[in-house]
């Protein structure tokens, strides 16, 4: 976890920022974060017309990076999840990074269509390491 208040102090040198961040809840980012945000980094935002949620991938400018929103299979627009997938390079290694967002009140076919994008990224890109993060809202009974 980093504070960003701590990060503002010494955004001077580059290489000692995260090379990336994937933020769920992104339209709770507000304009102070933004303007340090994008003065080293590019955005990559989830299409979603809601209020609140979304996903947000945040690369620092000397990383390499290509979107493949446009890869995405159809329906994978038919839920309320928001998904963005990017292919991000370091140094060598091409890994992809897949952040999510599920609100708290979609129903369960929309997480059973998140699960079949999910299993078409991985067949699709089964050659390369892959990292998902993100919130699915998930409840578990015996948290209470």
């Amino acid at each position: 976890m980093y504070n960003f208040l701590l990060l503002r102090r010494s955004p001077n040198n580059l290489s000692s920022l995260p090379l990336f961040y994937a933020l769920s809840e992104s339209s709770h980012l507000d304009s102070q974060t933004d303007e340090f945000l994008l003065h080293h980094y590019s955005f990559l935002l989830s299409s979603s017309s809601r209020h609140h949620g979304g996903t947000a991938i945040l690369i620092r400018y000397d990383a390499s990076y290509t979107s493949i929103l446009a890869d995405l299979p159809s329906f994978a627009f038919r839920s309320s999840a928001a998904v963005l997938p990017v292919l991000l390079r370091i140094t060598s290694v091409v890994f992809l990074l897949v952040s999510i967002y599920l609100p708290p009140s979609a129903p369960k076919s929309d997480f059973d269509l998140l699960l079949s994008l999910l299993g078409s990224l991985v067949f699709k890109y089964r050659s390369i390491p892959i990292l998902i993060c993100g919130d699915f809202n998930l409840k578990h009974p015996a948290w209470g």
